[in-house]
């Protein structure tokens, strides 16, 4: 590859040597001349490593973290790594289209600094994300998820909030002036927490549905485990924490009685603590939510000063906040 590249497309991957492989795969065909894929391995113990070795493409470069630290921090290790002007964050279980890349950069262009593609599902014709929308709670969800793929709403551009990091780009300038992931948070809502510094700083996301990308949802981790629950919800306590107005922060408590209540009724939940009442039960469900909190409280000073340096330079009105909060 002469000079460096324009385009620098970070994977990061655990112990997922075949769903690698379909989505280097899937890349070769949307690879252009000024364009770079880095794939950082979280310390795999299967043969990830060793096949990475024997590609010989010029553009597929590869990075190992010595001990396997989370999504957040190979994410960082990649963008540390990486030499181009604009940074995409790929998932391994992701299979992009030709015209991805190109697409991704073109939305970039109209002036934004973060783009969300159109993610689909690979198991069913629907929407996994067309960007993130964030909650009053410290939560998120993802715009569109499970509507059909043709759903008239998604079909255009838009400004979005932020993007889910499965599949999206990101300017080398706002990573420089954020600093990239927090690595604290490991793995889940540390896409949602950037957002949020992000539009503190001034940057903005548009949503680019020419750019698209198939995801085998939670491949890595599964759709449920004690783990992943408890990331989400220690990590949802620290977005919230960091970034948002007091007065949403000291309302936390009353949207979480609201949200235990619906749940106890069994009128409104999401789909993973569905999943977690199913599989779970009730009591090892509220066991592995108050792990999570106090996990969460251990950390409050540590985010709560990173929250005076975010907020006591924040471009973001307090207007703006309650308009993507709605």
């Amino acid at each position: 590859m002469n000079g460096a590249p324009r385009v620098s497309v970070i994977v990061p991957t655990w112990n997922g040597r075949t769903l690698l492989s379909e989505c280097v795969e899937a890349l070769r065909a949307s690879i252009g001349p000024s364009f770079e894929v880095i794939v950082v391995d979280d310390a795999s113990t299967d043969d990830t490593w060793e096949w990475l070795g024997r590609q010989t493409e010029p553009w597929l470069r590869r990075v190992r973290n010595s001990v396997n630290s989370g999504f957040a921090r190979s994410m960082n290790a990649g963008f540390r790594a990486a030499r181009g002007q604009w940074l995409v964050a790929l998932n391994n279980d992701t299979r992009v289209r030709p015209e991805f890349l190109a697409e991704l950069v073109r939305a970039a262009e109209t002036g934004f600094d973060m783009a969300a593609p159109r993610v689909l599902l690979q198991a069913r014709p629907e929407l996994d994300s067309a960007g993130i929308i964030p909650l009053r709670d410290g939560g998120s969800i993802e715009r569109g998820r499970d509507r059909p793929v043709a759903a008239p709403e998604y079909l255009g551009p838009a400004e979005v909030f932020g993007p889910s990091a499965s599949a999206c780009l990101y300017s080398r300038r706002l990573i420089e002036a954020t600093g990239g992931f927090d690595e604290d948070f490991h793995a889940y809502f540390e896409d949602v927490d950037l957002a949020w510094r992000a539009r503190h700083a001034g940057f903005r996301c548009t949503y680019w549905p020419a750019a698209i990308v198939e995801h085998h949802h939670s491949a890595t981790w599964g759709r449920l485990s004690d783990r992943k629950l408890f990331l989400l919800e220690r990590n949802r306590l620290w977005t919230l924490w960091k970034n948002y107005p007091f007065q949403w922060v000291a309302a936390e408590p009353f949207y979480r009685f609201v949200v235990a209540a619906s749940t106890i009724s069994g009128t409104s939940f999401g789909p993973e603590v569905e999943m977690g009442l199913k599989t779970m039960g009730m009591a090892h469900l509220g066991t592995v939510v108050l792990r999570a909190d106090a996990a969460a409280w251990m950390g409050f000073g540590k985010m709560w000063r990173k929250r005076q340096q975010i907020l006591g330079s924040t471009k973001l009105s307090k207007r703006e906040v309650a308009r993507w909060l709605g």
